[in-house]
């Protein structure tokens, strides 16, 4: 089963994951690290390098962070660095969460896709996706 590491700047991964845990029922192999303003590059790193540590098991690791070039991003791209079983997608989203735990037994490589995709399409233009007449 593909494991799944939330990583962002305050408590967005921590209550994404919630929030997804709210809608799919209870998960396993999902984590999150949530980046205070204590906290710099070395303890992200160690905490992401601990969980992968704890589940070398896992055939891959899915890593989702908030921004691209951020210190989550940064510490994952780092621990990724020495390990082929490992993507990291940024743009962090409760739709990414969720098709994650519906679609987590898929390929990587499908799997990767899936996520992207559903990313891309969960932005919309809310009022324009309605027409008039729904009311």
């Amino acid at each position: 089963m593909n494991t799944l590491i939330m990583i962002s700047h305050g408590n967005m991964a921590r209550e994404a994951l919630q929030s997804a845990r709210m809608i799919v029922g209870e998960t396993e192999n999902a984590y999150a690290i949530s980046l205070t303003q204590e906290e710099g590059p070395e303890e992200i790193h160690n905490r992401l390098q601990q969980i992968i540590t704890e589940n070398r098991q896992s055939p891959h690791f899915f890593i989702l962070v908030d921004i691209i070039g951020g210190t989550p991003c940064n510490a994952a791209f780092r621990v990724a660095a020495n390990n082929k079983n490992i993507t990291i997608l940024s743009g962090l989203s409760l739709g990414m969460v969720i098709e994650f735990f519906i679609s987590r037994n898929k390929s990587p490589d499908q799997l990767k896709t899936e996520l992207i995709h559903t990313a891309k399409q969960g932005i919309k233009d809310v009022l324009s996706c309605y027409d008039s007449s729904t009311g």
